[in-house]
């Protein structure tokens, strides 16, 4: 399910398309919060994930660095299927840091 998602990201990308980014990250993002099977986690997230969304729509359409959030997606897909738990903390924790390096100069 996420691999197949990876090309749309790709897509959505290139064609700096907003909207159809949000759409994917949002199911990317859920799709490992479900995986987790932790629905403490999973709520915490989604709770987050709402307040990262209200960023996300103020700043997506004046990005340029989605094709590397789409490597960064890449990498953490890529440690879940290895069940790789150490690579997985080091793709997530630089996916974070690199989110908020890519939307924090547009404030």
């Amino acid at each position: 399910h996420l691999e197949e998602m990876m090309p749309q990201f790709e897509e959505a990308a290139r064609a700096a398309d907003p909207q159809l980014w949000i759409q994917l990250d949002q199911r990317f993002h859920e799709a490992i919060y479900a995986a987790a099977g932790n629905l403490f986690l999973e709520d915490s997230l989604r709770r987050i994930y709402a307040l990262d969304l209200r960023i996300w729509y103020i700043v997506l359409n004046r990005m340029t660095d989605l094709p590397r959030v789409v490597e960064g997606h890449r990498a953490i897909l890529n440690a879940l299927k290895d069940r790789d738990a150490r690579a997985a903390e080091r793709a997530l924790t630089g996916h974070i840091r690199e989110s908020e390096d890519i939307v924090m100069p547009h404030f």
